[in-house]
């Protein structure tokens, strides 16, 4: 799964726990609320890991940088 597909499912995941609070299914609702730990770190290790796009390395004298924008572009000198 990429990066785009686990914060869809987490997204939804969010939305049905609201539905069912909202709407008084509270037995369901706890479950939902006890696995979400297990749901927000399976997310973030997706997102962490999703290699799928390339990205330049940094240069030898750079300890830091963002890795989807160029130099050129913050405004940095």
């Amino acid at each position: 799964m990429n990066a785009r597909g686990a914060l869809a499912m987490a997204t939804l995941y969010l939305i049905i726990y609201a539905t069912l609070v909202a709407i008084g299914y509270a037995d369901i609702a706890v479950i939902l609320f006890f696995a979400s730990p297990l749901i927000l770190l399976g997310t973030a290790l997706i997102v962490l890991t999703d290699n799928r796009q390339k990205y330049p390395e940094l240069d030898k004298n750079q300890e830091w940088g963002y890795r989807d924008s160029l130099r050129d572009d913050l405004g940095v000198c």
